[in-house]
């Protein structure tokens, strides 16, 4: 039996897969309202973000930048 692969990485994260890594629905918020992460898709209920910038994005938080918090 062959083993079975995935044929493509996943590309798209979804809303609640960006949460669930970044640990914190503000913290998702701050981002999205600073412009550090930009939907690519959003239709109906779906939104999704680009693997890469969800990355970058959190390389930039680990480095201690934090995005600002509340309504700008």
């Amino acid at each position: 039996m062959t083993p079975i692969h995935d044929p493509l990485p996943r590309l798209g994260i979804r809303r609640r897969d960006v949460i669930a890594t970044f640990g914190s629905r503000s913290l998702y918020e701050d981002c999205v309202r600073a412009g550090w992460l930009r939907p690519l898709v959003r239709r109906g209920r779906l939104t999704l973000f680009d693997a890469s910038d969800v990355e970058k994005v959190w390389m930039r938080i680990k480095k201690g930048e934090v995005p600002p918090h509340g309504e700008t």
